[in-house]
């Protein structure tokens, strides 16, 4: 059903998200589309917008497949202008095929964009910034003690995991936040959840960018959006067996990207997973199927260093 916000003249057509970010799209008409993120309850910060620095950098980025796209603050969230009103995790969750989503081509079309990224300077403003991603999982690693469904999943991780894994998976999130030295400028999120494809052109799309650009290792941006492909993939296969594995989805992304996947990829992929499964219980909800899945493969991917993240 279609609403109309109390601050926005156009019409709502899909809203969602949990306490921690909410997620509102707008019909602009003419095959234009406002997204608005918010800051959920649990959120107690606004949403960052980037320095006038990182927006000259990505404005004059050259244009490919996939555009990096910039925020407009909106209250104490974000605005972007995007081509379409589904995301490429919204479309594969739907059942959508994935060569019907364009996945190939837009998964190669990032690649190039976090490619032309990470070959720009690093502005001063932004090089002591960790990615949040990281910080948030370093934060909930460290406490003392846990309450209601972030208590059930480290039971849940402690089974599936155990010590000496959550360890080696903390170094690498350690490792992650590190910013002194780092030899490029990443996205610093880049998610199937905020790319969005061309309703007109699915092979084309936007990509949101600038709340977490930072420094960092290339291998980050690859690896946190290699997380979610393998994560998604081994979620939707257990549920769809006819699913395609996520090996091509995987495969476009390195190719765009020009060079071949490495194993801290697969650990910054570990990363990602965990931080998801995190996030998922303490802000959305508990499913506990899900969630192991989810836990089984970080196992994996701590077991072969992140290789197992290569081999798809």
């Amino acid at each position: 059903m279609r609403s109309r916000t109390y601050d926005h003249p156009h019409p709502v057509i899909a809203a969602y998200g949990t306490d921690l970010m909410r997620t509102s799209v707008l019909d602009l008409g003419d095959d234009r589309f406002a997204w608005v993120r918010s800051p959920g309850p649990a959120m107690a910060t606004p949403l960052a917008t980037p320095p006038a620095s990182v927006r000259d950098l990505i404005s004059r980025l050259s244009r490919d497949a996939v555009r990096p796209v910039l925020p407009e603050r909106v209250q104490d969230g974000v605005r972007y202008e995007a081509p379409g009103p589904v995301s490429l995790a919204g479309a594969l969750l739907a059942g959508d095929d994935p060569a019907r989503t364009g996945a190939g081509p837009l998964l190669r079309g990032v690649g190039r964009t976090l490619r032309r990224v990470h070959e720009s300077p690093v502005p001063a403003d932004v090089a002591a910034r960790p990615p949040r991603g990281p910080a948030r999982l370093a934060e909930r690693l460290s406490a003392r003690s846990e309450v209601g469904r972030t208590a059930r999943l480290r039971t849940l991780i402690d089974e599936v995991l155990g010590a000496d894994r959550l360890c080696r998976v903390s170094t690498w999130c350690e490792g992650l936040m590190r910013t002194e030295g780092a030899p490029v400028l990443l996205h610093g999120g880049p998610s199937l959840g905020t790319l969005v494809p061309d309703r007109a052109d699915p092979g084309r799309g936007v990509l949101f960018t600038g709340e977490d650009v930072t420094p960092g290792p290339w291998t980050f941006d690859l690896g946190w959006l290699l997380g979610e492909i393998l994560e998604l993939g081994v979620g939707l296969r257990a549920v769809r067996p006819g699913t395609p594995p996520p090996g091509d989805l995987a495969q476009a992304l390195f190719a765009g990207y020009g060079r071949s996947p490495v194993p801290p990829a697969g650990r910054a992929a570990a990363v990602r997973i965990l931080t998801h499964a995190y996030d998922f219980a303490a802000f959305a909800g508990w499913h506990e199927e899900s969630l192991r899945r989810s836990l089984t493969l970080v196992a994996d991917l701590v077991d072969s260093d992140g290789a197992a993240a290569l081999t798809w």
